[in-house]
């Protein structure tokens, strides 16, 4: 048993193996506090193994179902995960959210805005980001769990953007009505619930971030995906 921190939320974590402690490891707090507890009953880590036709150890297998306990809590403290990738650049966070839930797209891109913004930015976290609002804003926060390329940090930071990326035969960009924002957080969050974690979908916290955060929808041309990073950086700053 140990505790971690992520987004400012204190979480004991009751674990059988080893491996979510090595994984967590970054996050681990020495504190008496404690938000809530998370723990995975053998049984719902052998159906994880199942869901994954046998391809995952036991222990890893225990990490998700962990990770997926500690997401359905995190509405009660006005949290939510969306699958993405945010970046941190000059003490702000820039939200990356892909056609269809596109992984590699996501990551692609924010490999570029660590690199272009080299020793000013980085990686918040490449897949799961925590989404928290703290006295009225809205923050971008490390989680452990990530994808392949490990690109992660205990860190958050206040939400500047979301940008919706979108395939094209141009670079341009637009600031998004409140309505369409709250549509494209809405199906990002629903397709979520239906691949990662059933039932979890939370309306109504779609159109909260619409309204507080500026989101943009920048299509590019994959040939000038770098130059449309710096177009979406222009755009935001200026808007």
């Amino acid at each position: 048993m140990f505790k971690i921190q992520i987004a400012g939320l204190i979480i004991t974590i009751e674990n059988k193996y080893e491996h979510v402690s090595w994984l967590c490891r970054r996050y681990q707090a020495d504190t008496r506090e404690e938000d809530f507890r998370v723990s995975a009953p053998k049984q719902e880590i052998l159906a994880e193994q199942k869901r994954g036709f046998g391809k995952f150890m036991i222990p890893y297998c225990e990490s998700i179902c962990l990770y997926h306990r500690i997401r359905g809590r995190l509405s009660a403290y006005h949290a939510f995960l969306m699958p993405s990738a945010a970046v941190e650049l000059d003490g702000k966070a820039y939200v990356l959210v892909a056609e269809a839930g596109d992984r590699q797209e996501r990551m692609a891109h924010m490999r570029l805005w660590i690199r272009e913004f080299k020793g000013r930015a980085w990686a918040i976290n490449d897949s799961r980001p925590v989404f928290r609002l703290l006295e009225g804003t809205w923050y971008a926060c490390g989680t452990p769990w990530c994808g392949k390329a490990g690109m992660e940090n205990p860190i958050m930071a206040p939400i500047k953007a979301v940008c919706f990326l979108e395939k094209g035969t141009g670079n341009r960009i637009r600031r998004l009505a409140r309505e369409e924002a709250t549509e494209r957080i809405s199906q990002e969050l629903r397709l979520a619930a239906l691949v990662d974690a059933p039932g979890e979908y939370i309306p109504g916290v779609a159109g909260q971030v619409a309204s507080d955060v500026g989101c943009y929808l920048l299509t590019y041309q994959e040939e000038k995906a770098r130059e449309a990073v710096l177009l979406a950086y222009q755009e935001i700053q200026d808007g």
